[in-house]
């Protein structure tokens, strides 16, 4: 798929299995290649770890759904939900919730990241083996999935904050009756940070793509995994 000066095998060898076989780089199509076989190879194993996010998110919408109706927002006829319920139960079950969630993808992201690295050096690792060293060094990898998506989305979340904020203070009638004039300014000027926080997340997101790789493979903390990727 694209060209290169050096003479790449099909994939690198499997590090570890001989001291003196050099590891070359390998093209764009050589890694989406040596991708498709090993998961078509393990593809068992990974499909059961995938099971743990999907889990995780349907347990969570189906917990949220039951806080809200036991809030009153799904009542027939139509009523006002019941605040108090709501801020009684379904702010503190996104409170608790959401934790919750983070380590379901921390253990998933090191779970999937073991098992990717085991198929990679030629060994056959299944969900269970991946899953309980995830599960052993859960608390690093859920700090790590916290770290990394923190860096990715810190603009969105500042324009978010600053669009919340500027609500609050000027107030949804000062909005509604803003002149055509300050729209024409304001709108392109949101949109403009807003696409910039986009680019932003891409590139950060790929700066990162190697830190869980660093971590499980190293055995590093969850800022020096930050690190290192950025190096890789």
């Amino acid at each position: 798929m694209s060209d290169s000066n050096f003479p790449t095998p099909p994939y690198p060898p499997a590090p570890g299995a001989s001291s003196f076989v050099p590891v070359f780089p390998m093209t764009f199509g050589q890694i989406l290649e040596r991708v498709f076989r090993l998961l078509r190879v393990h593809w068992k194993p990974f499909v059961g770890i995938g099971l743990v996010p999907i889990g995780a998110v349907i347990v969570f919408e189906g917990a949220l759904l039951g806080a809200l109706f036991a809030a009153g927002v799904f009542q027939h006829p139509p009523a006002q939900p019941n605040t108090a319920a709501i801020f009684g139960i379904v702010v503190p079950f996104l409170v608790l919730g959401i934790p919750v969630m983070l380590l379901a993808y921390g253990l998933y992201y090191g779970a999937a990241t073991y098992a990717a690295l085991a198929a990679d050096q030629d060994r056959a690792p299944t969900a269970g083996q991946a899953l309980r060293h995830a599960w052993s060094k859960v608390g690093r990898y859920t700090w790590l999935t916290v770290l990394r998506s923190l860096i990715v989305a810190i603009p969105i979340l500042i324009l978010a904050l600053l669009i919340g904020g500027g609500t609050l203070l000027l107030g949804p009638s000062s909005i509604r009756n803003a002149s055509p004039a300050e729209l024409f300014l304001l709108v392109p000027l949101f949109m403009l940070l807003y696409l910039g926080s986009l680019v932003y997340a891409v590139f950060m997101g790929l700066r990162l793509s190697l830190a869980f790789s660093a971590c499980v493979q190293e055995g590093i903390a969850a800022g020096q995994a930050i690190t290192r990727s950025g190096v890789l």
